[in-house]
């Protein structure tokens, strides 16, 4: 992913690499290819999400990377990957490039965004591409999965409502194939199970504005703060943090 979407990828594969070492004492191959590189993590890379040939070659990095210790004929490769592109608008060439990659490799895709496929822009937007994921869907070699959040209450700002979806999506999606792996029950993702897990953070919703009023003191201060040429410092431990530190990197 780029921007907001690679930041949150990054937090997610960290996050299930952790939980895997945890319960089986090694690590998955869970990796982020991040448009710009790891300095885009801390402060925004301009245009490096249009890199279309940087975006392949980071692919291409990430499964010589994984496959360093393997006897597995190039050829075979792509069938032990799953690629994971998110992109908020259907508009980051970084992800379309790698999707396209994947699937000429026989990969599984699975593709996130919050905007209906036929409004996508750049090479989301075109026919032919279109095509090419209308019949992976049907082979089941790719899914697509677009909630549409509506639009957000700062143009542009997509780690408001687009983020927060992102970030419950690929938190089930993981969550659930970890607890799976470690059942070593069928892959199958229960529709209950799933639900269950969204309405959890439902509640998490509901809880946080209760605190409506206080929310609103924050920001009102945090406002001031910066009026009087101030300085907010975010101050946080383990996925929290690193939280606060996506949220403030969106600033610089």
């Amino acid at each position: 992913g780029a921007g907001t979407s690679g930041r949150l990828c990054w937090t997610a594969a960290q996050f299930m690499n952790k939980l895997m070492m945890r319960h089986r004492g090694r690590a998955l191959h869970c990796q982020c290819s991040l448009a710009g590189g790891n300095q885009a993590f801390r402060k925004s890379v301009e245009h490096a999400e249009d890199n279309a040939e940087a975006a392949e070659a980071d692919l291409c990095r990430l499964m010589d990377l994984h496959f360093a210790d393997s006897s597995n004929p190039q050829g075979a490769r792509g069938k032990s990957l799953t690629l994971i592109g998110v992109t908020c608008g259907l508009s980051a060439t970084w992800v379309s490039s790698q999707i396209k990659r994947a699937l000429e490799m026989g990969a599984k895709v699975i593709l996130l965004g919050f905007t209906p496929l036929s409004s996508g822009r750049g090479m989301f937007g075109d026919a032919e591409f279109q095509k090419a994921i209308g019949d992976a869907e049907r082979s089941g070699q790719m899914v697509t999965i677009c909630p549409i959040v509506g639009p957000e209450l700062v143009t542009g700002s997509t780690r408001l409502k687009s983020g927060t979806a992102t970030k419950i999506c690929l938190e089930v999606m993981l969550h659930q194939a970890a607890s799976k792996i470690r059942s070593h029950s069928p892959l199958t993702g229960e529709v209950e199970e799933v639900a269950s897990l969204v309405k959890s953070y439902n509640r998490s919703w509901e809880g946080i504005y209760r605190h409506s009023a206080k929310l609103a003191e924050a920001i009102d201060l945090g406002a001031r703060t910066l009026g009087l040429a101030g300085s907010i410092v975010y101050a946080g431990f383990g996925r929290e943090g690193l939280v606060g530190l996506i949220d403030a990197s969106e600033q610089l």
